[in-house]
């Protein structure tokens, strides 16, 4: 049985479709389900990413990652766009399909009823736990300090994924300082 969703017609966020896709998200930020600016930034992506696609294409079926390589190919070499905002606007549509067909499979987790508690991010996971919803750090230290501490997967590159742990409201200034630090990680020029 699907987990409510939303107050009047289920059966748009459960048809499996584009359409439900976009239900399901719409209804994530209407209620708070996911973190706002998380869901936000996979309605972005899908929007990006589906245009000019079939509300009624099922999603189960289709070939998700021949959807991205068509939005790359339309918007490669773009003003639009440069190379690292299609990826990451595929990364996140990749993502939000993977979230909602597990809600769809019946995966509290997906609908944000149920969290788990976050892996240390020194723990690298394997490809099958690739794009989890966010989760909260119940024994986070500054989780007593009333600020909501999520774990958010990142896939490094194949087989290896780092957990970024981050507050829940992470604001735009944040986020560029943590993205300036991570420039400086790496020892050797690729």
């Amino acid at each position: 049985m699907l987990p409510p969703i939303m107050d009047g017609d289920v059966s748009v966020a459960s048809s499996g479709t584009v359409a439900g896709l976009r239900a399901f998200l719409d209804h994530a930020i209407e209620k708070g389900e996911l973190p706002r600016a998380r869901a936000t930034a996979l309605q972005n992506a899908c929007r990006r990413v589906l245009d000019g696609e079939q509300d009624a294409l099922a999603l189960a079926t289709a070939d998700i990652d021949g959807l991205t390589i068509r939005f790359r190919n339309r918007h490669r070499g773009t003003a639009r766009f440069n190379d690292r905002t299609i990826d990451t606007y595929a990364q996140r549509f990749k993502a939000a399909v993977d979230l909602y067909l597990r809600w769809l499979a019946g995966d509290s987790l997906a609908t944000g009823t149920h969290r788990r508690t976050a892996q240390p991010p020194s723990r690298a996971r394997g490809a099958a736990s690739r794009h989890r919803a966010s989760q909260p750090i119940a024994d986070s230290p500054r989780a007593a300090t009333g600020i909501r501490i999520v774990a958010i997967n990142f896939p490094v590159r194949p087989g290896l994924d780092a957990t970024l742990q981050i507050p829940e409201d992470l604001s735009p200034g944040e986020a560029q300082r943590l993205a300036r630090f991570i420039v400086t990680l790496p020892f050797a020029e690729e």
